[in-house]
């Protein structure tokens, strides 16, 4: 593993990223797809019908989607990308290279959507006049463009789960024209427009009164719910009639939980039960019923809710154990890479375990199972193993992947092995860990240098990578700064304007706020391009920064949303109360303001690769100098930003506003003259010495901040020629210098990362075939057969042959069941099953559903007879012995087994595991009479050899008895 390792304790890496997902897919989707298609009918009636209510609705309905999409949408998107460059670092880093162009592809069909839904939107009432042409032309365009974003998107999601032939070919159309990329596209697409039938009905019904206009929207939003709800049915069994087989048979145990086994019967019923009240609800928004479908709009809206959740749940979940079929696992580990760490070990050859100041147990944890458990939240570990052994937990870690098909096979060492079952035996009772397991193999730690970049090729050449990024980078930046500073101004000429009570002045804020929501939603589509580029460029660096600063990168996203939510609702409500208003304000420019002191802090961590070691072992504490030169930069960003904002502001303010525009050059010569004072400070707090072509770009800077403020003295004012420039001469001295100054500081990280990559490269070679022939066979093993589910589950504990005697039996100190000997019922059985027992290595398949659990059963009765009734003992012993027997089992057994056989005494609660119920279990004359003459090994059953075996026999029949009845 080349990053540190980083986990959310309560929700978990797949939740977090699920959760964030749903949202977008949502927004992305159900609004920007659905939505605005919808206000493009909308408009079509309006010119048609050339009634005002219905371009009165669209308006307001439009004003609404371009803040959600802007802000939820857009945040969510990019937020994508920051929780996976935290959580999985390798597996999108991996696909970024595989689907570089497609994606770069996509961010300028992004910028190209946002731009044109701006336009939309900010030119409502001045296309007004001619919106029978430009306004469709618009809404038609930014639809166009969404449902091509779709389609690149698509290809991407297809591959992560039908690879097809890409593992072994290696090719980019193999991946991106995979079997499941036509059904899931129109599948997306139709669900767009269901969702966005019914976000405009919510929107409808709970914003305007009955009215014949309502109503005749209403049956619009009708018909597209109903078409969409019967594109959806067909393309959803189109898409899932593409999916192997080996995926599709846990889709049920995706959305069902754990606690006990699922019917699928009650999967079937719900998802019927709410595509019922969906068609009903486009029925009754077409008929006179629509006080009804008012009452049906929202518990419609919440499953259809549902649905995408469900979908997007089961399409990440039923793809494991792979992140990249055929070539990653989920946990990040190579397919390749496993057999060559089963032999060096992880704790021998991670960097970051040698850097982490933890347990061999957790890192072990973390590495092999942190990508989809945790340890006291969502899908909890100790929960799965609490009350196994710790012998049959070390077993059931070495064939994880056999018992439960969608998760990734353990990697590491028998040792490690062993360590990470101590660790998960001692959490999940509260035991004191094991001293002599814990600690690691006693090898020297690997350097920094041992460090590898991706073991897939970059998509472009290192010239390309920067100059592409030094171009992005100061497309981004402007919108930043121009983002921070209108903040900045908006909330000051906001406090200003209830401090002087300027009632007879305009509003100075609403003009700049009305304009921050172009800047921001620039500002973020315009930060994918670098944040792409980087991660492919400087892989090692950036992942690793973004890593140590993992808890606070995530923040960010909930930052942006917040903060551009409380300005956007600011600037785009006029009639908004006013101290509600300066509450958002304020408080979204605090949010706001945080989000640029964790990127510096990122940046400049990447860059000093000596001090990675040294945070992570000071808990996440950055050192005191790079603190000190965090201080200076992210001074220095913000006050940019206010110069740069102002001089946007005062060119976007008419000539007419002498006030606001002599105002706003104060700002700027205020804000110049602090980019000089901290401009020092930072430079002499740098961490390196810059080399003289860094020292260039600095002076070029300089002179134009300089120059700037000469010309503002001189002419008192801004020229429209002469300020941009200078503008951007600063913007790319400030670039220039900080690009050389990361250069300077990655390089080196960089070029060695790629030497080890060779060295790993040819290791993985030798592994290739291997690794196909495994995700070949994981692509035959299909859990549709009580043969295959007992084969690839049970046998290396039970045995081929059922007898007990499997491959991992000698690992446990209670001996798996001999499963020919056992007589039981189904219900009794199937509760074993789906609960496992406690105190032996019997885990609990609830994992599968009823069916597959009966599938199990069937097998094993169709070859030993388990569900039938024992043999009876033979011959049978007489009255006088069985009395005997009777009398022995009063006093030796009736304490455990119970007088009635059931096992339910008051010494239950202390056996571990407990005894079976003998009237839903019992075994086979001989199998029993041999347990009792030499009991249980592991159990507290003890034998009775002292017994005459006459005796014995009748205790065998006394058993049976209990069965019987």
């Amino acid at each position: 593993m080349p990053f540190p390792p980083f986990s959310i304790p309560f929700l978990g890496t797949g939740m977090t990223i699920g959760l964030d997902a749903v949202i977008h897919v949502l927004i992305s989707h159900g609004i920007a797809i659905g939505v605005v298609g919808m206000i493009l009918l909308i408009e079509r009636y309006d010119h048609r019908l050339d009634r005002e209510e219905w371009e009165r609705f669209s308006h307001r309905l439009i004003r609404l989607s371009a803040i959600v999409i802007s802000t939820v949408g857009a945040v969510t998107g990019v937020g994508i990308w920051f929780i996976t460059s935290v959580l999985a670092p390798r597996g999108i880093g991996s696909m970024l290279r595989i689907f570089f162009w497609p994606w770069f592809i996509e961010w300028g069909i992004f910028v190209s959507e946002l731009l044109v839904l701006l336009s939309f939107y900010y030119l409502w009432d001045r296309l007004r006049p001619q919106r029978t042409s430009r306004h469709t032309l618009l809404s038609g365009g930014y639809l166009l463009l969404a449902v091509i974003s779709a389609v690149l998107i698509s290809g991407i999601l297809g591959f992560m789960m039908t690879s097809d032939g890409w593992p072994a070919g290696g090719r980019f159309a193999q991946a991106f024209f995979n079997p499941t990329f036509l059904p899931q596209l129109l599948l997306r697409l139709g669900g767009s427009f269901g969702l966005g039938a019914l976000f405009t009905l919510a929107y409808l019904y709970f914003t305007e009164g009955d009215s014949p206009f309502r109503r005749s929207l209403s049956r619009l939003c009708g018909r597209v719910l109903l078409g969409a709800l019967i594109v959806t049915v067909l393309c959803g069994w189109w898409y899932f009639t593409r999916v192997p087989p080996t995926f599709k048979v846990h889709a049920i145990s995706a959305v069902m939980p754990r606690a006990y086994p699922k019917d699928p019967r009650v999967f079937e019923v719900v998802n019927l039960f709410a595509f019922a009240v969906l068609l009903v609800l486009s029925l009754f928004s077409q008929w006179k019923t629509q006080r009804l479908a008012k009452a049906l709009v929202i518990p419609a809206l919440i499953l259809a809710i549902g649905f995408v959740t469900e979908f997007e749940f089961i399409r990440e979940f039923i793809r494991g154990p792979y992140l990249m079929p055929g070539y990653m696992y989920s946990n990040q580990t190579l397919v390749q890479e496993r057999p060559l760490l089963a032999k060096q070990g992880i704790l021998g050859t991670n960097y970051w375990y040698g850097a982490r100041p933890q347990k061999a147990g957790a890192f072990l944890f973390q590495t092999n199972c942190g990508a989809c458990h945790t340890l006291d939240g969502a899908n909890n570990v100790l929960k799965c193993v609490r009350d196994r052994s710790e012998d049959g937990i070390y077993v059931i870690i070495g064939h994880t992947h056999e018992m439960v098909p969608w998760m990734s096979p353990f990697t590491g060492t028998d040792h490690e092995q062993r360590v990470l079952a101590n660790f998960l035996y001692t959490r999940s009772n509260r035991l004191p860990a094991s001293a002599t397991l814990d600690d690691g193999p006693a090898t020297p730690r690997p350097r920094l240098d041992s460090l590898s970049d991706l073991p897939l090729p970059k998509p472009i050449s290192p010239g390309w990578i920067h100059g592409l990024l030094f171009t992005g980078f100061s497309l981004h930046l402007l919108f930043v700064l121009f983002t921070l500073g209108t903040a900045i101004l908006g909330m000051y000429y906001f406090l200003r304007s209830r401090w002087h009570d300027t009632r007879e002045e305009p509003r100075w804020e609403h003009g700049i706020l009305h304009r921050f929501m172009a800047v921001k939603s620039l500002a973020v589509v315009l930060g994918i391009a670098p944040l792409l580029l980087i991660q492919v460029g400087f892989t090692v660096s950036f992942f690793t920064a973004i890593n140590l600063f993992g808890s606070f990168w995530l923040l960010i996203i909930v930052l942006l949303i917040l903060a551009f939510l409380a300005f956007d609702i600011v600037g785009q409500y006029r009639r908004l109360n006013p101290y509600l208003g300066l509450a958002l304000g304020l408080a979204g420019l605090a949010l706001l303001l945080a989000v640029p002191g964790i990127f510096v802090g990122v940046l400049i961590m990447s860059e000093n690769s000596r001090s990675w070691l040294p945070m992570l072992q000071q808990g996440g504490k950055m050192p005191v100098a790079l603190s000190v030169h965090w201080l200076f930069r992210y001074l220095h960003i913000l006050g940019a930003g206010v110069v740069f904002a102002a001089v946007l502001h005062f060119f976007q303010t008419s000539r007419e506003n002498v006030r606001l525009r002599a105002s706003l050059l104060r700002f700027v010569l205020g804000g110049l003259l602090f980019q000089v004072v901290v401009g020092a400070m930072l430079y002499l707090s740098l961490p390196h010495r810059p080399e003289a072509i860094t020292n260039a770009g600095l002076f070029f800077g300089v002179a134009a901040v300089l120059g700037l403020i000469g010309t503002q003295f001189a002419l008192r004012t801004l020229p429209a020629r002469t300020a941009p420039a200078l503008l951007a001469v600063i913007l790319l001295g400030m670039l220039m210098t900080r690009q050389l100054l990361q250069w300077q500081g990655m390089a080196p990280v960089e070029r060695t990362a790629t030497q080890a990559v060779a060295r790993l490269q040819s290791e993985l070679a030798a592994h290739r075939e291997e690794a196909l022939a495994a995700y070949q066979g994981d692509q035959q093993a299909v859990y549709d057969q009580g043969s295959t589910i007992y084969r690839r589950s049970c046998a290396f504990c039970h045995g081929a042959n059922a007898q007990g005697n499997g491959s991992a039996a000698a690992a446990l100190a209670i001996l798996p069941e001999n499963l020919t000997a056992i007589r039981t019922t189904r219900p009794y059985l199937t509760r074993l099953l789906a609960e496992g027992i406690p105190g032996t290595g019997m885990p609990f398949f609830s994992i599968f559903t009823t069916d597959k659990l009966d599938l199990v059963i069937d097998d094993l009765n169709s070859h030993y007879s388990l569900l039938d009734a024992p043999e009876p003992v033979s011959p049978p012993v007489s009255p006088a012995v069985k009395q005997r027997a009777r009398d022995r089992y009063r006093q030796s057994c009736i304490a455990c087994h119970g007088q009635d056989g059931r096992g339910q005494t008051d010494m239950l609660s202390n056996l571990t595991p407990p005894p079976p119920d003998f009237t839903q279990y019992t075994l086979q004359p001989d199998y029993m009479l041999s347990i009792i003459t030499n009991g249980y090994h592991g159990t507290a059953m003890s034998g009775h050899a002292n017994l005459p075996v006459d005796v014995r026999r009748g205790l065998v029949e006394i058993v049976q008895e209990f069965y019987r009845k």
